[in-house]
């Protein structure tokens, strides 16, 4: 599975600077734009989410939030993806951190966060979790 663009994605409606989505097969990839995710972003974030989330009508059945390109994650930007992962699980779809810095897994397990999600750094171990 790569995180490129495939003819056969939902196209969504919205797509900023800040966050670019994509739906195709059951999974639901986020990519959050970096380096720095603070409240601003967040907000915006959020927003855009949420009007994408109303366009995906077939079930989700994974989502993945891209975190490669974030440098600084505020806990604003935690507490999204801690949101994020629990409406994926609500849905009974699992979540996936991808791309996640040394810095950013040092952050989520002082905070005791790293259980909520399977995290994994690269390509291979993405393609692994969606064949699980």
């Amino acid at each position: 599975m790569s995180l490129r663009a495939d003819p056969t994605d939902t196209l969504l409606p919205l797509q900023s600077r800040f966050v670019n989505t994509r739906f195709t097969g059951g999974i639901l990839t986020i990519k959050m734009a970096g380096p720095v995710i603070g409240s601003r972003e967040v907000s915006i974030i959020a927003e855009e989410v949420a009007v994408e989330l109303d366009v995906i009508k077939d079930p989700i059945r994974l989502l993945v939030i891209d975190l490669s390109d974030v440098g600084v994650l505020s806990s604003m930007g935690l507490e999204l993806c801690v949101d994020l992962r629990h409406w994926a699980h609500a849905a009974g779809a699992t979540t996936v951190l991808y791309g996640v810095s040394p810095d950013l897994l040092d952050l989520l397990k002082m905070m005791k966060t790293e259980r909520l999600w399977q995290i994994v750094q690269d390509n291979d171990e993405l393609r692994r979790a969606l064949a699980a």
